[in-house]
């Protein structure tokens, strides 16, 4: 099942910890987690503060409301479902979910967030203008995001191993991303070779994009 939606479960006690750190947490933060499996990251965070994890497969998230009974474990597909409130995103997510979620993500009001990725996946985020890897994915997050590649994390980390590296990846929110703006940035990005004044649309800047969004 785990390997069938994307996830993997991390058992290396050290990387979760490092996760936890990554995140600076309070004891009056609001975290919300994505995909918490049998609970392993919950718990750490639990010990912290107040935590919300939603969980898709519903056998997984009783495993982790027994694991974890000082959590709120809600059986749902978290793309699908309204998220409560939170001030902090810590999850290790499950791949196949990366590039819809960080979207949803990105429209909501948060400080931070610290989230385990595929490393490719993880290095789009920090694609240039003019890179084949430069699209909506590196534009939203440095839209309304200060992003951080962190550390790298090897596949025997996992249960069951993936096939790839995986990498923690923080994102401080800096400004909220308009609905607009992204619904803008995806259409041009379907004819990322067409010219827009003397740029194709694939090498325009983040800052560029806002501006021709904000001119209409």
């Amino acid at each position: 099942m785990a390997t069938r939606l994307g996830q993997h479960f991390m058992i290396d006690g050290k990387v979760l910890k490092k996760i936890v750190d990554s995140a600076g947490l309070k004891a009056e933060d609001k975290v919300l987690e994505i995909g918490p499996g049998e609970g392993a990251l919950t718990a750490l965070l639990a010990e912290r503060c107040r935590v919300t994890a939603i969980e898709k497969d519903e056998n997984l998230a009783k495993i982790a409301s027994k694991n974890v009974p000082g959590a709120k474990i809600i059986t749902a597909d978290a793309l699908k479902v309204n998220w409560p409130p939170f001030d902090k995103c810590v999850s290790n997510l499950p791949y196949l979910i990366s590039k819809k979620f960080l979207l949803k993500l990105l429209q909501h009001d948060f400080e931070m967030a610290v989230l385990v990725l595929q490393k490719e996946f993880a290095e789009k985020l920090m694609a240039k203008p003019g890179n084949e890897n430069y699209g909506v994915v590196a534009i939203f997050s440095h839209a309304c995001c200060d992003v951080e590649l962190l550390d790298k994390i090897p596949k025997n980390a996992f249960r069951p191993q993936p096939h790839v590296d995986s990498q923690i990846v923080r994102l401080r929110k800096k400004a909220a991303l308009e609905k607009g703006f992204l619904d803008y940035v995806t259409n041009l990005f379907q004819r990322r070779n067409k010219k827009m004044g003397e740029k194709r649309v694939s090498q325009l800047t983040v800052r560029e994009l806002l501006r021709l969004y904000k001119c209409g």
